[in-house]
């Protein structure tokens, strides 16, 4: 585990959070542990972008500095907007029609991987908003799946909850679309240039692709998504 310096004297969330800010980071012990988280840390990210910000550190091997060095840079500012652009689009442009364009489970995921984002960046939304967009962006005209919609919509208990929401319309959905669980695929951005797709980002919007919108943009944060583990 590769932790971040303590800003503050806040208590610790847990006895293994403590633990781990216990441990010393200059005796014989780190610099082996270091070494080792090192070279998982390399080949994880060789071969990728996020080389390039810790490639200098090569010689020296120690992961608490790589790790440093890629946090400075993909928890900038110029980072964070980005990861927000994308998961702005996200939001306003997935939408839910069947399960034969695109799986409910993919839908609800991706909304919940976008709101996640907002709240790492200190633009969260509320839950009642979250559970707002699932609705309004679940287009399906099945009448079970359009029952179940607006069942939640009524519901001050369900609403209080996005993953209560989703489960609640997932569970029709899986009735009504029993043959097509599981077989479904992605749908690509449909768009001839790839200027259009940053463009779209840049305003915040996003154009439907058969059931989803899947912005090219967000694949240039991909590096940062997988350096989100070791903190």
């Amino acid at each position: 585990m590769i932790r971040k310096d303590r800003v503050n004297n806040t208590p610790f969330s847990s006895d293994n959070e403590e633990l781990v800010y216990s441990a010393p980071l200059t005796d014989k012990v780190f610099k082996t542990d270091s070494a080792k988280a090192y070279q998982i840390l390399k080949g994880l990210i060789l071969g990728t972008p996020a080389w390039a910000w810790i490639k200098e550190l090569d010689r020296a091997a120690c992961a608490r500095k790589s790790m440093t060095a890629l946090r400075t840079h993909y928890d900038g500012p110029g980072m964070t907007r980005c990861c927000l652009v994308s998961a702005k689009t996200i939001i306003s442009g997935t939408k839910y029609l069947a399960e034969h364009t695109f799986l409910f489970e993919k839908y609800v995921t991706l909304l919940k991987a976008a709101f996640e984002t907002l709240t790492e960046c200190e633009e969260g939304m509320t839950t009642n908003a979250q559970v707002y967009t699932l609705l309004k962006n679940t287009e399906c005209t099945n009448s079970q799946v359009m029952a179940a919609v607006a069942a939640v919509r009524v519901s001050q208990t369900l609403q209080s909850s996005f993953t209560n929401s989703a489960n609640a319309i997932s569970e029709p959905v899986s009735l009504v679309f029993p043959d097509t669980q599981g077989k479904c695929m992605l749908l690509p951005l449909r768009r001839t240039e790839r200027g259009a797709a940053e463009e779209a980002a840049e305003a915040g919007e996003a154009e439907a692709a058969g059931a989803v919108v899947v912005v090219e943009a967000a694949r240039e944060v991909a590096p940062m998504l997988l350096l989100t583990f070791p903190t």
